[in-house]
């Protein structure tokens, strides 16, 4: 999947859950990294500024949540959407938490 600038919103199950997302960009190319934000029912929860050259990966938390909001930008003006963000994997863990959370 190629994003410049998007956003999402969708229902959760409910329950243990954790969101998976690996995303990069290559160190050639002179874009800007994205910014991703998250938010469960509304409150932030996550945001990290993807680093080029890398396979970038984002765990986050979503249990016991009733909605899921994404946020994916550009991190800064210069450059901006010249060239899209690649997205590898996207997905669900039901029963699974962010690492060092009990």
């Amino acid at each position: 999947m190629n994003v410049r600038s998007a956003s999402w919103t969708c229902k959760l199950p409910g329950g243990r859950a954790a969101l998976r997302i690996e995303y990069g960009v290559a160190d050639k190319d002179e874009i800007s990294p994205p910014k991703i934000e998250v938010y469960v029912d509304g409150n932030p929860v996550a945001s990290q500024v993807g680093k080029t050259g890398r396979i970038n990966t984002m765990l986050v938390d979503v249990s016991n949540g009733k909605s899921l909001s994404l946020e994916i930008s550009c991190s800064t003006a210069q450059n901006c959407n010249s060239r899209p963000y690649h997205f590898f994997k996207f997905n669900f863990e039901p029963g699974a938490s962010s690492p060092g959370r009990r």
